[in-house]
């Protein structure tokens, strides 16, 4: 299977922890990798976060955890499912 990945650079928000949550669909029909805030990404390379999937999410927010900052809802577009999303 393909393998997808979204990567967080926390180099300027300096989040004491990073959270993804990947979904596709609305409302009830909501499919995502885990319960909010998401999961907990570890190990970063050079404050770099990478989380890895087989399935294709078509939105992904980062955040810092339950009732912490978070990016916008950020949405997969013209099949480019690879990116590193910065906070300035």
């Amino acid at each position: 299977p393909t393998t997808y990945a979204v990567k967080f650079d926390n180099t300027n928000s300096g989040w004491e922890k990073v959270y993804v949550y990947c979904w596709n669909g609305e409302g009830e029909s909501v499919v995502a990798n885990a319960e909010w805030p998401g999961v907990e990404l570890t190990n970063p390379e050079n404050n770099v976060y990478t989380y890895s999937t087989t399935t294709a999410y078509e939105n992904v927010i980062f955040n810092a955890g339950e009732g912490k900052p978070q990016t916008a809802n950020l949405v997969f577009e013209n099949g480019v499912y690879e990116f590193i999303f910065f906070i300035l």
